[in-house]
């Protein structure tokens, strides 16, 4: 199905039925990524999973992100065609910040935030990474399988690509991104790099940083978390950028706590006891 907004035209996947779940991919990515782990474990327990394509991906139409601010708007136009009433946001990395983004534009609409690899400051590994994605997808020439496989290893966690079979399938996977790279994934890796948000959402929220991360170090996630205040800070071991495909049960354990927990007056606290 898709929404439609002015001369945008967003493509929207939706799973199951009950409370309201929306879930944002990274740069580049379109929704259909989660439906390979979190939807499955997500629908059982009595959840509505709606999976938008950002701008420029996927079977979204229309002219390309310009920043964070437009992309955030998408999003609340498919939460009020498609839900029309507030729904929990989970994102990871770009779509991390667009739902932290929208939660700070229409709190009303925001019952939770649960962030999965976020920062909040451009940091010189997550731009250069961002940069390189966009050099090796926009290059004359098709990239090579190896060239792929490097630049997509660094999202991934060390104990991934321990077993040579697994490392292999990675690298296949990997392989399978569309070149030459959509003009709307390059634009989405720019605000990426250029358009982050300001202020501390009400509602509450969960911050997941995953302890191999290169790209987005736990310790950028630690300081969203910190500028949020109230908010409750998780850690994925043996999981890079990619966590949510390489520790698929860990992460929907603490997506579904975050859930449950929306339903409950209990406050948000650190994973090491209590916030500082």
């Amino acid at each position: 199905m898709t929404v439609e907004r002015g001369t945008v035209s967003l493509a929207v996947e939706e799973a199951g039925a009950g409370s309201p779940v929306v879930m944002l991919m990274g740069a580049g990515s379109p929704g259909r990524v989660w439906q390979a782990y979190q939807v499955p474990a997500l629908v059982p327990d009595g959840y509505r999973v709606l999976l938008p394509d950002l701008r420029g991906v996927g079977g979204s139409a229309g002219a390309d992100a310009s920043g964070l601010a437009e992309l955030a708007d998408d999003v609340v136009a498919v939460i009020e065609d498609r839900v029309g009433g507030p729904a929990a946001l989970v994102g990871t990395s770009l779509g991390a910040r667009v739902a932290w983004e929208v939660a700070l534009r229409r709190p009303d609409l925001v019952t939770g935030l649960c962030l999965l690899a976020v920062q909040m400051r451009a940091a010189a590994v997550s731009t250069v990474h961002a940069m390189a994605q966009i050099d090796l997808g926009t290059g004359p020439d098709r990239p090579s399988r190896s060239a792929r496989a490097a630049l997509g290893a660094a999202g991934l966690s060390p104990e991934s690509l321990a077993d040579d079979r697994d490392a292999e399938d990675w690298f296949d996977m990997l392989d399978m991104a569309p070149w030459p790279m959509p003009d709307g994934a390059v634009a989405q890796f720019r605000v990426a790099m250029a358009d982050f948000p300001a202020g501390a959402p009400r509602c509450p929220t969960t911050v997941v940083a995953f302890a191999d991360d290169a790209v987005c170090p736990p310790r950028l996630c630690r300081e969203v978390a910190d500028a949020i205040g109230r908010a409750r800070f998780r850690t994925v071991a043996a999981a890079g950028h990619l966590g949510y495909l390489e520790r698929p049960d860990d992460v929907n354990a603490l997506i579904l706590d975050f859930l449950r927990d929306l339903s409950t007056d209990e406050p948000n606290t650190d994973d090491r006891g209590g916030r500082p």
